[in-house]
């Protein structure tokens, strides 16, 4: 049976599989770890900052609203990518996670299997045009931190000035791509990289009609 975390400091030195759960419409995102807590408070810092690696778990989290999520122990222990494995297989249907196998295909020599697995997976979880338009005019209405609309962006006072942050690939710190004092244009260069850097069909665009194929980026460093 899992258990709910009041608090995520009650998961310290604890090992095993965890999940953040949104309690509006009961999908979860599941994850493991030598030490739960430390990788939850990562999580909720990358969500709160608004850039989690995760891109549907992140739109989820704009949408909604940081208090519809909660954190829960699956189970402790040290045998974390079996179980964790057992839980994504479970919730497939039901879950956030970007790949099918646990801990990622990432340095993972993959079975034909698995190859196909991830295929099927990848196929049912494509967005439409019409729906990423829709979590484009949510976003609007989100007050995060850095208090942007949109996806990409946070204001830092005393250069007050909108900072542009983007990860090239999962698992690698942020690229720093600039500070710009006009908002609509550090969206622009936000959207401009994530094109870049993953396509139009596996990222989120704040302007997912602007055509950027002549689209000249600025970088005020």
């Amino acid at each position: 049976m899992m258990k709910k975390l009041s608090r995520i400091q009650d998961a310290k030195n604890v090992s095993g599989v965890y999940c953040i759960k949104n309690t509006k419409n009961n999908k979860i995102y599941v994850g493991s770890s030598k030490n739960i807590y430390k990788r939850l408070n990562a999580h909720r810092s990358g969500l709160r900052k608004n850039y989690h690696h995760n891109v549907h778990l992140q739109r989820s989290w704009n949408k909604n609203g940081e208090d519809k999520f909660e954190y829960y122990i699956i189970k402790e222990t040290q045998d974390l990518i079996q179980i964790e494995q057992e839980w994504i297989d479970k919730t497939y249907k039901e879950n956030y996670n970007l790949y099918p196998i646990a801990n990622s295909p990432k340095g993972l020599k993959l079975t034909e299997e698995h190859k196909e697995k991830i295929r099927k997976f990848h196929k049912g979880k494509i967005t439409s045009e019409n729906t990423k338009d829709e979590m484009s005019m949510s976003r609007k209405f989100v007050k995060g931190r850095g208090k942007s609309k949109y996806k990409g962006l946070s204001f830092v006072s005393r250069k007050k000035l909108w900072e542009v942050r983007i990860r090239a690939k999962r698992g690698e710190p942020s690229i720093y791509v600039g500070g710009f004092k006009n908002e609509e244009e550090a969206a622009h260069n936000y959207d401009y990289y994530a094109l870049k850097f993953h396509g139009k069909e596996n990222c989120f665009l704040n302007f997912p009609k602007y055509d950027y194929s002549n689209f000249q980026p600025k970088l005020n460093k």
